[in-house]
């Protein structure tokens, strides 16, 4: 009877495969009569996946698949052996488990890629958070002294005006009040011209009517 040779995966073996990688295995066997020749019949193939078979009493199947990222999982693979006699392999079906996995390489780029993207937005974003709080308090320090700046100008200018505005009046209120004094002191003088003016008008007065009286004829005849 036919019986499966190496390189064939052992029965119930697994065998790897990686995904976005040409990958390629082969399953032999033979006739226990060189001149009878053997056929090897997969009978599951994975969507994608190419036999390629010899034909003798020493027969080969070359299965050759590139699965994708999206293939990836376990598969059966099973496969049968007869000869040109239609003599079947003892055991029937043959089959072994085939693993499509991440390709390591690719993984560990995904994983520096991943890791330079965490890196790039964590550095980004810290950046962002140190912009904002600089931009914080600078905005915070300018607004504090403009405002300081603002209430001193303001401060310094309303005292100013103030000061300007008290000096103004007080000048103003003494010069009023000179002025008036001013005049309550030429009223005065006026007032007391006046009196000495009626005082020595009385006293002429007085002083002249005895000469009138003397000099009345009357009083003399």
């Amino acid at each position: 009877a036919p019986t499966f040779i190496a390189p064939t995966p052992a029965a119930g073996s697994t065998v790897t495969f990686f995904a976005s990688n040409a990958n390629s295995l082969v399953v032999a066997g033979q006739s226990g009569n060189a001149r009878v020749n053997v056929t090897i019949q997969p009978a599951s193939t994975p969507v994608g996946a190419v036999w390629t078979s010899t034909r003798g009493s020493t027969s080969s199947s070359t299965m050759s698949w590139t699965p994708t990222p999206s293939q990836i999982g376990d598969y059966i693979i099973t496969v049968t052996l007869y000869d040109a006699n239609g003599v079947y392999y003892t055991r029937g079906q043959y089959s072994f488990v085939l693993v499509v996995a991440q390709d390591p390489s690719t993984t560990s780029a995904f994983a520096a890629t991943t890791t330079s993207s965490a890196y790039s937005t964590t550095t980004s974003a810290f950046n962002s958070a140190t912009t904002s709080a600089l931009n914080s308090a600078t905005t915070s320090a300018l607004n504090s002294a403009t405002t300081s700046a603002l209430n001193s100008a303001t401060t310094s200018a309303l005292n100013s005006a103030t000061t300007s505005a008290l000096n103004s009046a007080t000048t103003s209120s003494f010069h009023s009040s000179t002025a008036s004094h001013h005049a309550s002191t030429t009223g005065h003088h006026t007032t007391t011209v006046a009196l000495r003016s009626t005082t020595h008008a009385a006293t002429t007065t007085v002083q002249t009517a005895p000469t009138t009286s003397t000099l009345n004829p009357a009083t003399t005849t």
